[in-house]
C-alpha cells in the first residue's frame, strides 16, 4: 500500500493520520509527485511524520496540553496535519499549512478523516 494510517492519543481521543509508506515490501517506491510542476523536496518530506510530531504530542499530554487549551496555533508545514490534529483535539483553535501538493494529497484528507474531532479549523495551501 501507498498509504498507511497511524494513530495518536490525546486527551481521551483517538487522531488517525495516513502517512507514505516507505517500508514497502516490494522495495520499488518511488515519488508519484517527482514529475509534477510544483514539485519540491519539501513536499516529498511533507508525507512523513517525524520524531518530533511525537515529542510534541508527549508534552500535549503533559503540561503543554493545559497551557495551548483554548489557544490559537498555527501550524506551518503541516504535512500529515498529526500535530497540528492532537492539538484541535486537545482544545486548541488550529490553522494548518503546507504546500498545495501536501494539502490536497495529504492534510486536507488526514483532516477530513478527523473531522468530529478537528470541527472548526482549517488548512491552507502556502506557496512557499
Amino acid at each position: 500500500d501507498e498509504f498507511i494510517d497511524v494513530s495518536a492519543q490525546i486527551d481521551g481521543h483517538t487522531i488517525t493520520v495516513s502517512r507514505r509508506n516507505l517500508e514497502r515490501q516490494d522495495g520499488g517506491w518511488v515519488n508519484p509527485n517527482f514529475f509534477a510542476e510544483d514539485f519540491t523536496v519539501a513536499a516529498a518530506t511533507g508525507f512523513q511524520i517525524w520524531e518530533g510530531t511525537w515529542a510534541f504530542i508527549d508534552m500535549l499530554n503533559g503540561e503543554l496540553g493545559d497551557s495551548l487549551r483554548g489557544k490559537r496555533v498555527v501550524e506551518l508545514g503541516s504535512g500529515t496535519g498529526l500535530a497540528g490534529l492532537c492539538a484541535a483535539a486537545n482544545g486548541s483553535h488550529v490553522l494548518l499549512t503546507d504546500l498545495a501538493i501536501v494539502t490536497d494529497q495529504c492534510l486536507r484528507p488526514n483532516v477530513l478523516k478527523n473531522t468530529a474531532k478537528a470541527s472548526g479549523d482549517a488548512v491552507v495551501p502556502q506557496g512557499w
